[in-house]
């Protein structure tokens, strides 16, 4: 099975983003979260009091959101070298190559909320069943951090997987990375006996940061059945200062739409990009100015109806021929 007509024109776009200024401002994005991160996970693992330890579980769950967050921008830049280190790094930490990412990503961009978006499998997917969709949602809710490299990783197990040949050889050489990575840092825990500290410090932040970011696509797309980049997805776009922090720390991933609506605007120019689309005259967008208010607005579809598209109520007269998508981009 040959890659869309429209994946491949959103391949070619979504990668070219880049320019060294903004490659510096994620990646200060990142180093500034690191060292104490790092203190934390090390403090945390030799032992300190209970509700010590509490805080820096709840940062270090926090940080490995952002750091999912940054993957995504790297992914998004995968043509440049140095972001292809960095995807590649983080890739391996939390057991999703990011090659098989960018190329899940790539469609979701392509064919948003439509059965060939990989990403929102099974909440896109007409032939998954209300009952298999709700059961999933929880499982991917409460165990994110296992369903993630499941979701993304799909795209290359699938038999009838889209990927070209040279995806699939650099996939395989991630999951060999993948795998080498892990089998050493498990060896020395083991031998060490160090299975505990690594419980307390990595594996519970870990499977926090799991919820966190499954929590974030549901409100992001759960329910929403359009097509349109904008109309789509649920875009925070506010002005409050924790909304602002927030949404900075986690590369401005929060301004969904105009991040679908147009990928190669880069991270630091999404917020006056936001600002110009809410200006315009037009249907109203949804947009929050704050993520509690987006996240109530998502609660009754995973409650009664996770899913995007279809799934969230469109028959299957009205889909759109797929590549329509191309002339959006």
């Amino acid at each position: 099975m040959s890659v869309p007509v429209a994946g491949e024109a959103t391949a070619r776009l979504a990668n070219d983003t880049l320019d060294a200024t903004e490659f510096d401002d994620l990646r200060w994005r990142l180093l500034a979260l690191l060292p104490l991160s790092i203190a934390l996970i090390v403090l945390c693992w030799r032992g300190m009091p209970i509700w010590l330890e509490v805080a820096a579980v709840a940062w270090t769950a926090y940080f490995f959101l952002c750091v999912a967050s940054l993957f995504h921008e790297f992914t998004h830049r995968h043509d440049h070298l140095r972001c292809r280190i960095w995807a590649r790094a983080i890739g391996s930490l939390i057991l999703i190559p990011a090659t098989a990412y960018r190329e899940t990503h790539v469609r979701h961009h392509a064919y948003l909320n439509r059965p060939l978006d990989w990403e929102l499998w099974p909440y896109s997917d007409p032939r998954c069943s209300r009952l298999f969709r709700r059961a999933f949602a929880w499982i991917d809710l409460l165990a994110g951090y296992v369903t993630a490299p499941f979701i993304y990783g799909r795209i290359y197990w699938h038999p009838r997987s889209p990927l070209s040949a040279a995806s699939r050889r650099a996939i395989a050489w991630e999951y060999v990375a993948v795998a080498a990575f892990w089998s050493a840092a498990l060896t020395m825990i083991a031998v060490f006996g160090e299975w505990n500290g690594f419980l307390r410090a990595w594996v519970l932040p870990w499977w926090l940061a799991g919820m966190l970011q499954t929590g974030r696509k549901f409100t992001e797309h759960l329910g929403l059945s359009s097509f349109d980049p904008l109309q789509g997805t649920r875009t925070v776009f506010g002005t409050g200062p924790l909304t602002r922090i927030c949404s900075y720390l986690n590369s401005d991933i929060f301004i969904h739409g105009p991040h679908h609506r147009t990928p190669r605007v880069t991270a630091d120019e999404l917020h006056a990009f936001a600002a110009e689309l809410q200006r315009r005259d037009g249907p109203a967008l949804p947009f929050y100015s704050t993520y509690a208010a987006a996240t109530w607005d998502m609660l009754p579809h995973l409650l009664a109806n996770p899913g995007v598209g279809e799934n969230a109520g469109i028959s299957q007269a009205t889909l759109p021929d797929p590549a329509d998508c191309a002339a959006r981009w």
